[in-house]
């Protein structure tokens, strides 16, 4: 006869314990063991191995295995301020677990887990072991995340366990409480996590396991089912947790499960299994069937906006009539006017085209005209020739541009994207991480005026700035290495992995792409060598070893950037290896990838850009969103600017606002559908294989020095 609870109910959740950190270490500690008999261990931990990556950032239940492993889960994030989840799971004696069918072999089943959002290193819930009708061994555990994942710790779920710990929850299961915290506002790498049990003879909270550091999830879960099964799919008990509470950091108070939460936290709940599990068991038994231990309802939290990684793609100098030239339903055109009134056709020039359009400052003014947008035919070129009249006013060949084209008919194109300035590539690629240059415009310089090599904090100690004072009003400035906030502030303060990826510049080229070198806190601090990375082709290998970031820029080497005058047409294929690296790994699942291009090159562009302030907006650029979230097939015709990027990042990964660009600019939400069913990723033809641009050779071209 299985042994049963206490009659005793918990309809409410336990009393807080003291959040301080001397006074959760001065808690009783559990006497837990740390292995598995040998006949499970290896099971058990390849179970919850495949758990973590099956769920890890999903709000959805899943089902996915290979060959005879299945794992089903619904997980759930925390996300937004909360550093701690307290619940209550169901928890079940081996021997009422017997009704599994049907068997096939021994099973691991793992009971409800649950894990706070913003970094945890620790998990709690219960693993179940049987052998053909009848289960062995039941155990709760902890479970580790930082360093080698594996047990922390375990404790059989038997007659003492059950005295101390179990009792009657509310829905008639018997029931344990767990509390999964740090006592830390902000999480770091620092930060000690602690899984709490409650005693409920001692009517005390008692240690199960304690740890430091900081993991790379990023969102929270509460696993419901899983399981490590050979043989056919079986049906599967729901186990749940009830009375879900989270801790918010801030505060330190706990937060009742209720429908809307702080920092755009959901908590929602569900009567039946959803529709989306599956069982890939390489037979034939089909889906699986599920069955409930339990009476509903269920909790299911998560966060509106279930994304974890966001890759920001910066290509170089196209417009958006240049590059999407035709491309069905965006607006562009195939002619445009001359600053004496006559009309001029776009005519069709290569990528790897050996003459390039000026495009600084000057050039926006010239070609802006006053909001005529007809001085395009005014600019000089790089190198000069007079002899290609009318220059700017062309389109990409369509041949070329065709991967680029798929993906944004895939997902979607911005039609209305502005660059946030005036300028080229230097102040660019500021307002990208800052939304702000602080008026620079340009490229720094050294006396008598010739560009500095290299940019930013790295520059001649004579280099100097030219910044505008007022439109049309240019003066030196100071030093290229500026001390304003930026992203990458942001995210250091708030516990936000980030790389910068960027290539490494050769000689003669200025290195304006590299924003960060521009940045005193980062360049001269720890960041440079943490999160500036070097070459830029890591991101494959980053994703591969799944060691991406949760933001990531990635800056071209010039040889893949579209950038006009580098013999080079390979930045579609580029663009493509990322996009297929992350949709084929599990970072697909909770990735935003965003494609846009620093500024317009000097290129025509037919729509004039709103004057917001001194220095913006500039013209048109495209911008591709891509996303399992993202509208599928979608054009928006909404005005956005790279300060739409920033705000987006900042409501995502709930921080606050760097007060530039990010506070006028829209949040690109007319792009995404939270409430789809994820889009699976269908992989898109490479012009070369992705490890072709691991040996690819560089470009010696100086860039954007004219």
């Amino acid at each position: 006869m299985p042994l049963t609870p206490s009659s005793q109910a918990a309809p409410q959740l336990p009393p807080l314990p003291d959040l301080r950190p001397f006074a959760i270490a001065r808690l009783q500690r559990l006497t837990l063991s740390s292995t598995l008999p040998p006949t499970i261990a290896t099971q058990a931990s390849r179970a919850q191995q495949t758990l973590v990556r099956a769920t890890n950032g999903l709000s959805r239940l899943s089902s996915v295995g290979s060959g005879d492993t299945e794992v089903a889960g619904n997980a759930i994030s925390g996300g937004g301020p909360y550093t701690g989840v307290l619940a209550l799971h169901d928890a079940y004696q081996a021997s009422q677990l017997s009704l599994i069918q049907p068997i096939s072999g021994s099973t691991i089943v793992f009971g409800a887990q649950t894990l706070p959002s913003n970094g945890s290193c620790l998990a709690a819930g219960s693993l179940y072991y049987r052998t053909a009708a009848v289960s062995t061994s039941a155990y709760f555990f902890a479970y580790a995340y930082c360093g080698t994942p594996g047990f922390a710790s375990l404790v059989p779920i038997d007659s003492t366990f059950v005295s101390k710990y179990v009792r009657t929850g509310p829905h008639g299961a018997p029931s344990y409480t767990t509390f999964i915290l740090t006592p830390d506002t902000t999480p770091s790498a620092t930060s000690a996590w602690y899984v709490l049990l409650y005693n409920y003879q001692s009517k005390s909270w008692e240690v199960a396991a304690a740890l430091t550091g900081k993991s790379a999830n990023t969102g929270g879960s509460s696993t419901f089912v899983s399981a490590y099964q050979p043989g056919p799919c079986s049906r599967l008990p729901l186990m749940g947790a009830d009375q879900t509470s989270l801790l918010n950091g801030t505060t330190h108070l706990l937060e009742a499960a209720k429908a809307t939460m702080s920092g755009g936290v959901a908590i929602s709940a569900f009567t039946s299994f959803p529709k989306l599990a599956n069982c890939f068991t390489g037979d034939a038994t089909g889906p699986a069937t599920y069955s409930f231990s339990s009476t509903p309802p269920y909790w299911s939290v998560s966060t509106t906006i279930p994304i974890h990684h966001i890759v920001v793609i910066v290509q170089e100098n196209r417009s958006m009539d240049n590059l999407f030239n035709g491309f069905p339903g965006a607006d562009t055109v195939s002619s445009g006017q001359a600053h004496d009134g006559t009309t001029v056709p776009l005519t069709q020039v290569n990528l790897e085209a050996a003459q390039d359009v000026a495009h600084g400052y000057q050039q926006f003014e010239q070609e802006y005209n006053g909001g005529a947008n007809n001085g395009f035919d005014l600019v000089p070129l790089y190198p000069p020739n007079n002899n290609l009249k009318d220059y700017a006013y062309a389109f990409v060949n369509p041949a070329e541009t065709q991967p680029y084209w798929k993906l944004a008919s895939a997902y979607g194109l911005a039609d209305r994207m502005f660059q946030s300035d005036h300028d080229a590539s230097y102040s660019a690629h500021q307002f990208l991480i800052a939304g702000q240059a602080d008026h620079v415009i340009n490229a720094p310089l050294v006396p008598p005026g010739t560009v500095a090599i290299p940019a930013g904090c790295d520059a001649p100690a004579n280099a100097y700035t030219q910044v505008l004072k007022s439109p049309g009003v240019v003066v030196n400035g100071p030093f290229p290495c500026f001390t304003y906030t930026t992203l990458g502030d942001l995210f250091d303060q708030h516990s936000i992995t980030w790389k910068y990826y960027i290539y490494k510049a050769g000689s003669g080229d200025s290195n304006q792409w590299s924003a960060y070198d521009s940045i005193n806190s980062v360049r001269n601090g720890p960041d440079w060598t943490k999160n500036v990375i070097t070459p830029e082709t890591t991101v494959l290998t980053d994703i591969a070893n799944h060691n991406l970031a949760q933001v990531s820029w990635v800056i071209p080497n010039p040889a893949n950037s579209d950038h006009a005058y580098v013999d080079g047409n390979t930045g579609p294929a580029w663009v493509t290896s990322i996009v297929n690296a992350v949709g084929q790994s599990s970072y697909w699942q909770d990735t935003t990838i965003f494609v846009t291009w620093d500024d317009w090159g000097g290129w025509y562009d037919h729509v004039p850009p709103p004057q917001l302030d001194l220095d913006g907006l500039g013209f048109r650029v495209p911008l591709i969103v891509i996303s399992p979230y993202a509208k599928k097939h979608y054009i928006s015709h909404m005005q956005h600017e790279f300060g739409s990027i920033l705000k987006y990042m900042e409501e995502t990964l709930s921080l606050p606002s760097l007060g530039t660009t990010d506070v006028r600019a829209d949040d690109l939400s007319d792009f995404f559908d939270y409430t789809q069913t994820p889009s699976l990723f269908t992989p898109f033809a490479q012009r070369v294989p992705t490890t072709w641009f691991l040996h690819q050779p560089r470009s010696n071209k100086p860039l954007d020095n004219e």
